[in-house]
């Protein structure tokens, strides 16, 4: 059959696809050119609840990482904190530099029992002078975060 879609103006393609969850968004522009610049140019809306757990660690930073765009949303209800720092170091910093408007960062509540540096909440979050909406569920400050001068929320 004829790609129909494909042949919509670049405007109501874009509008589309901010309709689509992160993995749905990437399908269509793996499987149709037309999509594909629509994809670099498209901001981010990430959200981890519809990702298989066995992907999760590794699919995550790798869409943070490779998205060239800025990001709209990036929800991850189930952050791991230990993965995301190993896949993807800087992953703090990339969400200042890619301007995340909305941003929730949630521990699974198994996680309350850890020790507090495994739920310590990077200070480049706070810095994320973009930020329209923050939320933070089962994370810890630095101690030395109330001396600091250099937090940057709107």
């Amino acid at each position: 059959g004829r790609n129909r879609l494909g042949a919509l103006p670049d405007d109501v393609l874009h509008h589309t696809l901010t309709y689509l969850s992160v993995t749905e968004a990437a399908s269509a522009a793996a499987l149709s050119s037309s999509w594909r610049h629509l994809w670099r140019s498209y901001p981010l809306v990430l959200e981890d609840k519809g990702i298989p757990e066995p992907a999760r660690d590794a699919l995550v930073p790798r869409v943070l990482a490779d998205h060239p765009g800025r990001f709209r949303s990036v929800i991850l209800y189930d952050c791991r904190l230990a993965s995301l720092n190993r896949e993807l170091p800087g992953w703090p910093r990339l969400l200042v530099d890619k301007s995340t408007q909305q941003l929730l960062l949630a521990h699974p509540d198994w996680t309350v029992n850890q020790p507090d540096s495994a739920r310590l909440l990077p200070a480049d979050i706070l810095r994320c002078g973009s930020l329209q909406e923050l939320s933070l569920d089962f994370w810890t400050f630095s101690t030395d975060l109330s001396r600091r001068a250099d937090i940057s929320l709107p």
